[in-house]
């Protein structure tokens, strides 16, 4: 069941590591270890195709940094502020079309205010230059088991 879709990583980023799980449980357990190391001011871009989790791993993400209430898929509300003691907010660009301009579509309020920022499908954003810290991307390499690969912008 490999998907064999690989997403292009922008230039000016390296890969840092690479984690390989077997079910959704460890998916989830790693994001949450990933995520307290995140600071104020991190932008994280989750790419993968539909079905590779990027939204529970927001969701992970959103619970580790201390956020206690539901967390929903922001596809038709593009952005969901959650109040975590570091103020998380999650995109979700899958509606856009393909060149979206950031900053006229508000993101620049949110990358400004020392939250910490998760958005999927950044590749809707085309060659606009967002100024993301990580590059976080999910394949999916079986029904419950995914390659997660963290890129790092600027190492």
């Amino acid at each position: 069941m490999k998907s064999g879709k690989s997403q292009a990583i922008p230039p000016g980023f390296h890969e840092l590591e690479s984690f390989t799980s077997t079910s959704e449980a460890e998916t989830l357990n790693w994001a949450s270890a990933f995520a307290v190391g995140l600071v104020p001011g991190d932008n994280l871009a989750l790419s993968g195709e539909l079905g590779a989790g990027k939204t529970r791993l927001a969701q992970a993400f959103a619970k580790a940094l201390g956020f206690e209430g539901d967390t929903h898929s922001p596809s038709y509300a593009l952005i969901l502020e959650y109040d975590a003691p570091t103020p998380l907010f999650h995109v979700d660009l899958y509606r856009l079309s393909e060149g979206a301009d950031w900053e006229e579509i508000g993101l620049e309020y949110y990358a400004e205010r020392g939250g910490i920022m998760l958005m999927e499908w950044p590749e809707r954003l085309g060659k606009t230059h967002f100024p993301f810290s990580y590059w976080l991307r999910l394949d999916i390499t079986g029904e419950t088991s995914r390659l997660i690969t963290v890129f790092r912008a600027g190492l």
